[in-house]
């Protein structure tokens, strides 16, 4: 699931029912060299991607500047202004890191968190405990604080719209997924497709947040 959700590309007879609200994913592997998992960064042009090894690398756009970001971690996603890095950490931990010098902050305590997103803004991460989406400060009052559930069991890949106001995410409807929105505080959920299964492959567009 982690590794298809990025590289494969949205069916072509779905492009129509989703194109208000989904858009293609870079595909980052061959520039990760043994990658399982890559985040291309808002402004910096560093891609981060997860190793076999299991840990966070990072690779310049060219390839020619290979370095290791964070060990034993892995869902890598970047702030918009690449600036920051939200990461999963070996104990299932939510945290938050400035790149430039990475004083790890625990936004949301493990164990079984997984594909934390930022808002556009820097100040939110959605992320998925167990099926369930969840988003926390990442800032101001406190990282962390206003914990709060915006949807239940059977959903995956959530990603803010670029104004912050909506949330795309994969959810289990009638037994296959779907493509489903929100809102920011997890009203109006709403069915976009119908019929095919979803897969997880989109990001919210016109913006420079893409879901990795």
């Amino acid at each position: 699931m982690r590794f298809n959700r990025y590289n494969i590309p949205v069916l072509p007879r779905r492009r129509l029912m989703v194109a208000l609200v989904a858009c293609l994913v870079f595909v980052v592997l061959p520039l990760g060299g043994g990658g399982a998992l890559g985040a291309v960064a808002g402004q910096n042009g560093v891609i981060a991607f997860v190793t076999a090894g299991g840990d966070i690398d990072s690779v310049s756009t060219d390839g020619a500047t290979l370095a290791l970001l964070i060990a034993g971690a892995h869902d890598p996603a970047w702030s918009a202004d690449g600036k920051k890095l939200a990461y999963i950490d070996g104990s299932g931990n939510v945290i938050a890191c400035p790149v430039a010098a990475c004083v790890t902050t625990t936004v949301a305590n493990g164990p079984g968190n997984s594909e934390p997103a930022w808002s556009p803004d820097g100040t939110r991460i959605v992320y998925v405990n167990g099926g369930y989406i969840w988003v926390t400060s990442s800032a101001s009052p406190g990282p962390g604080t206003n914990l709060t559930q915006l949807a239940t069991a059977g959903n995956e890949s959530p990603t803010f719209s670029p104004d912050g106001t909506k949330i795309a995410y994969d959810a289990n409807s009638g037994g296959t997924k779907q493509l489903f929105t929100m809102s920011s505080t997890g009203l109006s959920q709403t069915q976009i497709d119908s019929g095919a299964p979803a897969s997880n492959n989109f990001c919210m567009r016109c913006g420079s947040n893409p879901h990795r």
